[in-house]
């Protein structure tokens, strides 16, 4: 073996070693059979899990669904909510949590801090993501058909969205939620670096409709995956009681629903808060901590994120003479774009403990009596060594040129960056290259041929030859017009106003949630447009203005 390749080997050795961590179980007694480990299929050993998503970021998500969650008075109901909870099998009640499909910005243009009450603010956001709930890329502006105007593109709407997350949270969104279900997001979401899907036009009675099987060989690459809307539904709970009466004998299913607005107190409505309190409510009693604990109710991301970490850990055992059952974790394999990185260790030990050494960077709650034994171990703040560690990469506009900036925490072994450009999110070219300086450092890069809307990513080299892609990070060519809508949700009529300078190729459609044209005027400034002969449901208002568009939901109830 030559000197380079000992030194290489030795090198991943020690990487190995960095990323191995011995948790330690003092076992209160010698036991009469040797002890064995396994990896719970779903989190802290529950039987099936469930997520719930609430769509479109308006500010009853806040108002109402964070008091009704976490507990608390809820407004304008009457109702103070005790808060829904299960438990982490040792014991702890955990709270029921929720994701958020988020728009960065409605589709005229006002983001949520432009002081429009309809919507969430991005301190709300943050407010309600530091207490767990995930945030789900769902387009910036929910144009949801496609690249007619060359400025809302399907790539510029997701790669939008991801930037102003960043940019206010600093958190990443790795699932994508389809809006409107157009089959038109599904690959590009892939392309530009998102995990999974979920569509409610996906996959038309495939697997995945009646439950995800999270057990030992399921396919977390790519995946695409059915969501039920609630709202069709809130007075039937049979589809959830399949799931739960399948959930047993080793198999272990995830099964998610979604909803828009949970503020409308109107008891005559198909869809209103208190249908939605008395589904929720009645889901705990019977699966929750007081009724058979046997749910994990958990947003899309988190519970995604517990299956690709269970695949990726990997352990020895050894039992000592004294009695300690040592488990070896190699967490090498574990990505580190988790939000999470969790796994559930069942215990089969005739032997109880009530010990549990930990290394530093994770934590755990355990259960160490009993039939089931379990150990919950949290590793979110353990970190590997890596080549390089990427804290900030940006992109702004300055006159004619796309200035990039981007930051690094640590350079170990790194050769440097490559900088790639594309124009379409799919086709990317190098434009220009920058040596690494060897220790965490800032860099800077112009793109002098900036003239519409690009898209920009690093490919970082290590001095071994292999490499890795940064996050994608774009800038946009602003909108041509502006419309607004109100209200969003109403029984009669919509009022619909605009900003064009020329009306003469401007319309306003009423689409079905099914894609359904309902009616069609012609536009102006201010148009009322009757929605009261409309079935009650969800509709889509879209404008045209010549090769340009904008989209909006509504509510008709």
């Amino acid at each position: 073996m030559t000197k380079t390749n000992t030194l290489l080997v030795i090198f991943l050795l020690l990487c190995i070693q960095l990323m191995s961590q011995k948790v330690i179980l003092q076992l209160d007694a010698t036991p009469s059979s040797t002890p064995s480990v396994s990896k719970a299929s779903l989190r802290y050993n529950k039987d099936f899990a469930y997520s719930f998503t609430l769509d479109d970021c308006s500010a009853d998500h806040y108002a109402v669904a964070k008091p009704l969650f976490q507990g608390g008075i809820v407004p304008n109901s009457g109702y103070t909510s005790p808060g829904f909870f299960f438990t982490d099998g040792c014991g702890n009640n955990l709270p029921f949590k929720i994701g958020l499909a988020w728009n960065s910005t409605n589709t005229y243009g006002a983001g949520p801090n432009a002081n429009d009450p309809n919507y969430m603010t991005w301190t709300q956001l943050q407010e309600v993501y530091n207490l767990g709930w995930d945030v789900i890329n769902h387009s910036y502006a929910h144009r949801a058909w496609g690249d007619i105007s060359g400025n809302y593109t399907y790539a510029n709407q997701i790669t939008q969205n991801n930037d102003a997350v960043r940019n206010h949270l600093g958190v990443e969104m790795p699932i994508f939620v389809a809006p409107s279900g157009d089959y038109n997001y599904h690959s590009v979401a892939l392309q530009l670096g998102h995990k999974a899907i979920f569509d409610q036009n996906y996959p038309q009675g495939g697997v995945s409709f009646n439950g995800i099987q999270v057990d030992d060989n399921a396919n977390m690459t790519e995946l695409k995956g059915f969501r039920e809307t609630i709202e069709s539904q809130v007075d039937n709970a049979t589809k959830l009681t399949y799931i739960a009466n399948q959930s047993t004998g080793g198999t272990h299913l995830w099964y998610n629903e979604f909803g828009h607005y949970i503020n409308n107190m109107n008891t005559s409505a198909a869809f209103n808060f208190y249908k939605f309190k008395d589904y929720i409510s009645n889901l705990a009693s019977v699966y929750g901590t007081n009724g058979s604990d046997r749910v994990w109710f958990a947003p899309l991301q988190e519970v995604y994120e517990y299956v690709v970490s269970r695949q990726n850990v990997n352990y020895n055992l050894s039992l000592t003479a004294e009695n300690k059952l040592e488990i070896t974790l190699n967490l090498s394999s574990v990505p580190t774009w988790l939000r999470r990185k969790t796994v559930t260790l069942v215990i089969n030990s005739t032997a109880n403990f009530s010990n549990v050494t930990l290394p530093q960077g994770i934590t755990a709650t355990w259960r160490g009596t009993g039939s089931t034994k379990l150990l919950n171990l949290d590793f979110t703040n353990y970190t590997p060594v890596v080549p390089v560690e990427l804290v900030k990469f940006t992109a702004t506009a300055k006159n004619t040129m796309a200035v990039l900036n981007w930051e690094t925490a640590a350079e170990r072994k790194f050769h440097g960056f490559e900088i790639e450009k594309s124009t379409d999110g799919f086709s990317y070219t190098p434009i220009g290259k920058i040596n690494a300086t060897g220790n965490g450092s800032k860099y800077s890069f112009e793109d002098v041929q900036f003239s519409k809307t690009s898209y920009y990513r690093l490919k970082m080299l290590d001095k071994d030859g292999t490499f890795d892609y940064s996050r994608v990070v774009s800038l946009l060519v602003a909108s041509k017009f502006n419309v607004k809508i109100t209200p969003s949700v109403s029984d009669e009529t919509v009022i619909v106003e605009t900003d064009f300078d020329d009306k003469t190729t401007a319309t306003i459609e009423v689409y079905s949630q099914t894609g359904q044209l309902k009616t069609r005027q012609t536009a102006s400034h201010f148009n009322t447009i009757s929605i009261e002969n409309l079935p009650q449901g969800l509709y889509f208002v879209r404008v045209n203005h010549g090769q340009d568009f904008w989209v909006k939901k509504i509510v008709k109830y």
